[in-house]
Order: structure tokens, then sequence, then C-alpha cells
């Protein structure tokens, strides 16, 4: 059984190539300082309004510019975060507002997407790996188009 030392230098290596990953698909890491100062209304999920107080909260999340939400695990070798949705946790956060913050432990990071579903119950789960894109329109790559223009991703611990 690993020590506490290996256990953190495996959460770091998994954070590291998360980050990697995410980068590689359009996503980007940034701090709460740098999520703060995004422009435009906040549509945030219950159980985390009162972590950032002074913004702007929308009443109706058509309003909202950005939705933030916690992701519930990642995969590192993916860049992919994943949410189990519920109640507290309703999908359109992740789907509605044109810039999609995710806070995430590092802790949370599966090296693959075997681990990772391996963890996996009966809720219903979304992966996201990057901002949306598709390029069904004759090839042509479009951001944004089926969900978030851009993705951040926060390092927050549960």
């Amino acid at each position: 059984m690993p020590g506490p030392r290996l256990a953190q230098a495996q959460v770091a290596d998994h954070w590291a190539l998360f980050r990697e990953r995410l980068s590689e698909v359009g996503g980007e890491v940034a701090d709460f300082s740098a999520v703060a100062d995004c422009p435009g209304l906040f549509w945030i999920q219950e159980g985390l309004k009162g972590f950032w107080p002074g913004l702007d909260l929308a009443a109706d999340p058509w309003e909202a510019m950005t939705g933030v939400c916690r992701a519930d695990m990642a995969v590192a070798e993916t860049g992919s975060v994943l949410f189990a949705s519920g109640p507290d946790q309703p999908r359109l956060l992740s789907l509605l507002p044109p810039r999609h913050v995710v806070l995430l432990d590092p802790k949370q990071i599966e090296p693959n997407l075997e681990a990772a579903l391996a963890r996996l119950d009966r809720r219903n789960w979304a992966i996201v790996t990057g901002p949306s894109r598709t390029a069904d329109i004759e090839g042509i790559l479009v951001r944004g188009v089926h969900g978030p223009r851009e993705l951040i991703v926060v390092p927050f611990p549960v």
C-alpha cells in the first residue's frame, strides 16, 4: 500500500497529465480570480453560491454567460471531466451558458477512462472533453454550437 508521499506524487502526476490533455482539446486551467473577472451573469450550482460573494447571478439560466459547477471526477489521459446530474446539479449548468467553469479536486482525477468507469454508479453521468465543438458541416471545426465555447477548470479541493 503506497504511503502518503507516493499518493501525493500520483495526484501531481495525474493533475499534470490532465492539464496537458485538457489544453490539447481546447480547455484551460485558471484560478478563482481569473474566473471572477469573467464578464456577464453567472449561474452557479446549488451549494456553491455563497462561495463567491459579489458575483452577478442570473435569475434565469438563459441569461447566464458562465455556468459554474463541481466535477465529480476527471480522467487524466483524456482531459475529461465527469458529472453526475441531479436536482442540485442540472445538466443545463454545463450545456447552456457559453462559458463553463468546472471546480475540480485534483484528488478526484483517475488515470484513465477504465478506472473512471469502474467508479460510476447508476446515476446519469456526462463526460465532457473540452469545449463544445463540431466539424459536421464541410469538415470545418466550429466551437459552441451544441454547448459552451469555453471550458475552464479551477482546482478546488472538496
